[in-house]
Order: structure tokens, then C-alpha cells, then sequence
């Protein structure tokens, strides 16, 4: 097996776990959780997808796997969208919601029937990763786009509250684990012939521990357990995390 799959690997299970714990463990609104719970989905689709693609050495393989990757990242942004603008005003936000998803479903046509968001991929030294294809611009618009949209509306409603208060709180954390996770987006470099191993997984990890911070500090999501549960499960899989990740860049 692959040391440099391990990283993606561990991720996936971690955001997996987390996704099935809030939505057992939590008493808040449905459709908000319902929102984590996809979110948590899809980006665990996009990492296990890059542990089984860093692994393979059969391009026919490779190539339905860079593809199937991405049906997990296209859906990253407008479930983060989703998850959001749900917490702080289903009503205001819903409009857009369905815009991005719809959005999303377009470049999912273009991903499966086409190879201009994805055309091939690049041979680096942890593996095969996608190459983009002629739209694939386009797509990075429409993901800045939600990013900077989630953003604004976060930070306003924040604002209003005059970051006063418990929801206040929480929001600050909303912000700060999204801009984090949105940093991994330096990984689509990759997909225009930059070589460097896909930091964004480290990235999403730190958003992961953010949020778990604030579900137990300030009960983000309306979730009261025993902090000790979740935070030995997230410090074991960091030490499992971390050796593998050691070891592979040791053995570039």
C-alpha cells in the first residue's frame, strides 16, 4: 500500500465518523443537520477517492477514479453553502441553495459525459491526480463564488449580533473552520501540473478539530455528551494520522 494514501485515508474516516455522530447525537434542526451530515459525505467521498486513486497503478482505473473523486467535490461547496445559510435562516438563504446545487448538477453532466472539467491526469511521485480540462476554470469560479458568498453571509449575521452571545460564538468558529477548509483549496494547483503532495487534507483535518471544539465548547449543532468521548477518538486518529504522514514524506 501506498504511505502517501494514508493521509486521505484516515481523513475520510475521520470526517465519515463525524457526520454519523452529529446526526445520531444531535437534537437541533433536521435539515441543518441533514446538511452537516452531506457535507461530511461528500468530503469523505473525495478523500477516500484519492486513497483508492494514490494506490492504483492501472490507468483505466486511474481514469474512472478521477472522475469519481470529483463527483464528491463538486457538491463540496454548495453543501457547505447548504449547511450554512441553513443554520443561520433556511427561509432567507433557500433561494440560493437551490441555484448552487442546480449549478452543481451541471458540471456533474459535464464531468460524466465530457472531459472538459476533468481531462485525464498527471503522473506525480505519490501517484496519478486529475487534470483539468477546458472548464474547469469555470468550476473554480463557481466554487470561489459559494466560498465567498458562505463568507459574507457568516460574517453579517455575525455582525448583526454584534458577536455578542452563544450563537455569536459559534459563528466565529463556523467562520474560522471554513476559511480553513477552504485553504485546502491550494490542492487545485494539481490539477494544472504543479507538483507538490496534496496538503489539503491537513488542511481539512484542522477544520475538523475546529468544529469538534465548537460542538463541545459551545454546543454547535445542539450536541451535550462528554467531551472526553470524541476528543480521545479525534487524538488517537491524529497520532494514526501523523505517523504515516511522517513516513511518507521520509520515503520520497
Amino acid at each position: 500500500m501506498n504511505l502517501y494514501s494514508f493521509p486521505p485515508l484516515i481523513i475520510s474516516i475521520l470526517f465519515l465518523s463525524l457526520g454519523i455522530f452529529v446526526h445520531s447525537k444531535s437534537k437541533g434542526k433536521k435539515k441543518v443537520i441533514l446538511a452537516f451530515f452531506l457535507n461530511c459525505f461528500v468530503t469523505f467521498w473525495w478523500q477516500f477517492s484519492w486513497f483508492m486513486l494514490f494506490n492504483t497503478k492501472n490507468v483505466n482505473y486511474a481514469s474512472f477514479l478521477v472522475k469519481f473523486g470529483h463527483l464528491g467535490i463538486i457538491f463540496l461547496a454548495p453543501t457547505f453553502f447548504h449547511f450554512h445559510s441553513y443554520f443561520l435562516n433556511e427561509v432567507k438563504y433557500k433561494i440560493f441553495v437551490k441555484c448552487y446545487y442546480f449549478l452543481a448538477i451541471i458540471f456533474l453532466f459535464l464531468l460524466l459525459f465530457s472531459n472538459y472539467l476533468i481531462n485525464g491526469f498527471y503522473s506525480y511521485f505519490w501517484g496519478y491526480y486529475p487534470k483539468a480540462g477546458l472548464l474547469h476554470p469555470l468550476f473554480l469560479i463557481y466554487i470561489f463564488t459559494i466560498v465567498f458568498h458562505c463568507l459574507i453571509i457568516l460574517y453579517l449575521t455575525g455582525k448583526n449580533l454584534k458577536w455578542k452571545g452563544v450563537t455569536s460564538n459559534q459563528i466565529r468558529f463556523l467562520i474560522l473552520g471554513f476559511f480553513v477548509y477552504s485553504t485546502a483549496s491550494i490542492d487545485f494547483l494539481l490539477n494544472y501540473g504543479f507538483e507538490f503532495y496534496p496538503t489539503g487534507c491537513i488542511l481539512i483535518f484542522i477544520c475538523l478539530l475546529i468544529e469538534a471544539y465548537a460542538i463541545f465548547k459551545y454546543r454547535l449543532l445542539d450536541i451535550q455528551v462528554v467531551i472526553t468521548r470524541f476528543s480521545i477518538f479525534v487524538s488517537v486518529y491524529s497520532l494514526v494520522l501523523g505517523i504515516p504522514f511522517a513516513m511518507a514524506f521520509g520515503w520520497r
